[in-house]
């Protein structure tokens, strides 16, 4: 698994998804370290979309030396400004759970 944030440009549609993954490990130790890709979506004649792919978890862990066993939960902020109001949604992931939402607050 691995992390991309979204980037908007044109007339009709611009702004970001941005991600901010944290992995929560269960000796109290955390990574904020992990690399968020990158997808551009453009509007604009003549340019191109971008992708630049995020560093899996797994290749995250393995830079740290960190099992897979030793994660407690990961948590991602995401902050959405695509639309009329700005977007906070905080969304987490445990082995018992999976993914759910635990935050979600729209900013005018």
């Amino acid at each position: 698994m691995a992390f991309e944030s979204c980037y908007y440009s044109g007339s009709m549609i611009g702004g970001a998804k941005e991600l901010s993954p944290v992995i929560h490990l269960k000796n109290g130790g955390i990574i904020t370290d992990i690399r968020v890709g990158y997808q551009t979506y453009t509007m604009w004649a003549d340019e191109e979309n971008q992708f630049k792919p995020g560093e899996t978890v797994a290749d995250c862990l393995a830079r740290h030396n960190v099992a897979v066993s030793d994660v407690e939960k990961i948590v991602v902020s995401s902050v959405d400004t695509t639309g009329e109001k700005e977007i906070h949604e905080e969304f987490s992931w445990n082995p018992e759970t999976g993914w759910k939402t635990e935050n979600y607050i729209e900013i005018e």
